[in-house]
C-alpha cells in the first residue's frame, strides 16, 4: 500500500543528486502515466466487461453474491458506541 511512498522517498535523493530536482517530478509523472495507462487497459467495472474472465468464472463470481435488502434503518447507537469510533472522535480534540 505504501510502496510508492517508500520507493519515492528512497529514490528522490538519488535522482536529485544525479539529474537535478526537476527529474523527481518528471520520473513520478512518467511512472504515474504508465500506471494509469496499464490500469485503464486492464481494469473493468464488472466481470461482464472483462474479456479475460471466462464464463465459468463469471458464473462463480456472480452466483456467489446473494442480493441483500437495503437497510431500513441505521443502528447509530450501536455504531457510535464502538471504541474505534469513540477514539477517532476524541482524537480530534487533542492539542
Amino acid at each position: 500500500m505504501y510502496l510508492g511512498s517508500v520507493t519515492g522517498l528512497a529514490f528522490s535523493p538519488l535522482l536529485t543528486s544525479k539529474f537535478g530536482w526537476p527529474s523527481v517530478f518528471y520520473a513520478f509523472v512518467s511512472l504515474g502515466s504508465i500506471w494509469f495507462a496499464l490500469w485503464q487497459s486492464n481494469a473493468h467495472s464488472s466481470p461482464d466487461d472483462d474479456p479475460k474472465v471466462s464464463k465459468a468464472e463469471k458464473r462463480h463470481i456472480q452466483g456467489g453474491s446473494a442480493l441483500k435488502e437495503p437497510a431500513t434503518s441505521i443502528p447509530w447507537r450501536l455504531i457510535l458506541s464502538k471504541a474505534p469510533v469513540l477514539g477517532s472522535h476524541n482524537i480530534a480534540f487533542l492539542p
